[in-house]
């Protein structure tokens, strides 16, 4: 049986969160939000989220930053293009994307090394494998998932949605990388576009062209082989991807349009943001709806984003805690095991799409 957890209705709201005063790395994508606000209540109204046509490419920043008397209190930032993800190391350092390249920083912020790839576009979430020595990168742009070795920056393994079931894009187009296959669809009547890197660039196809659009992955070990975890944004489902042969298993089909943030929580059950919904998902070890917190109720949303929601991703810290990245509220703590929140009002203009504690 699902339990439904409103938030507005069985958590208390306190003043002074469980993570006051804890250091924080936040990844900001650009610095536009209220923009971007009016465009995501556009986007709803059209039913489909993302752009027809490309947009310059924004400066983002990285923040060390503590959570204080309602606000988030600046110790430091540093520019990068568009980051969006961050994901911490076992030596210490950490893993930050941005629009088309993955950069090792230490915690200070300065980037120790960076790693290209030619389908690097729109860059999305990493992860790190299990031996430490590969990372997973979900190249949103070019529909793709990529893994590399982070010691020589190679390829190791890569599925691009187009060449395993999905295709083709709402308006008939067949999109490929190969130009035999390019071809293939071209002599039979196919409306058919071949992807060159060098014409698209570090954004990729646009975002409400993409024919997947997967937001999050990360590497799944619970059936005997590696596997990846993806949530795929335009089709609102939680795919199973194997390593082996590229084929794809629907584990949870229902998702929100564009949800985000996957997440294995120490429970070993499975955590989705409904990004669009303002909800979040835990789901059990079948992929079985287990939990889902409501946060579309809570009161504070900023004047402007009428009943639209983005929850840009909820990240478990452990068991008890997490973090909700809310575009239209601010940065909410939860404390699971009291059973209270907390807001935090960061800068109007930050788009934040990451977090964690330091």
């Amino acid at each position: 049986m699902t339990n439904r957890i409103d938030l507005s209705a069985e958590y208390a709201k306190v003043s002074e969160g469980n993570l006051e005063n804890e250091e924080m790395l936040i990844v900001v994508k650009s610095q536009n939000q209220i923009a971007r606000r009016e465009r995501m209540i556009d986007s709803k109204r059209k039913k489909r989220y993302g752009r027809f046509k490309p947009s310059p490419t924004n400066i983002g920043l990285l923040v060390n930053a503590m959570l204080k008397d309602g606000r988030v209190c600046v110790n430091w930032t540093r520019e990068f293009r568009e980051p969006r993800h961050i994901k911490k190391k076992a030596n210490g350092n950490y893993l930050l994307t941005e629009v088309n390249r993955l950069n090792e920083i230490n915690i200070s912020g300065e980037v120790l090394k960076s790693y290209e790839h030619p389908f690097f576009g729109y860059l999305h979430s990493v992860d790190v494998k299990a031996d430490g020595k590969h990372a997973l990168l979900v190249s949103s742009g070019y529909d793709a998932i990529i893994e590399i070795n982070l010691d020589t920056g190679n390829e190791t393994w890569s599925w691009f949605a187009w060449d395993h079931g999905f295709n083709p894009s709402e308006d008939g187009t067949w999109y490929s990388i190969s130009k035999n296959t390019h071809s293939d669809w071209l002599s039979q009547g196919k409306s058919s576009i071949l992807i060159d890197p060098r014409e698209y660039g570090e954004q990729g196809v646009t975002t409400a062209n993409r024919v997947a659009h997967p937001n999050s992955a990360i590497y799944e070990y619970s059936c005997g082989e590696t596997s990846i975890l993806a949530s795929l944004g335009h089709k609102g489902i939680l795919a199973r991807i194997s390593m082996k042969d590229g084929s794809h298993e629907i584990m949870f089909d229902g998702l929100s349009n564009m949800a985000h943030g996957i997440f294995k929580n120490p429970g070993k059950r499975t955590c989705v943001t409904q990004t669009t919904r303002g909800e979040w998902l835990i789901l059990n070890q079948n992929y079985e709806v287990e939990s889902i917190y409501n946060f579309s109720t809570l009161a504070g949303k900023v004047a402007g984003s009428e009943d639209s929601e983005w929850i840009q991703q909820v990240v478990p810290l452990n068991e008890n805690n997490a973090i909700a990245i809310d575009a239209n509220r601010g940065i909410i703590t939860l404390d699971i095991l009291k059973k209270e929140y907390s807001i935090y009002d960061p800068d109007p203009n930050w788009c934040i799409q990451d977090a964690l504690i330091v």
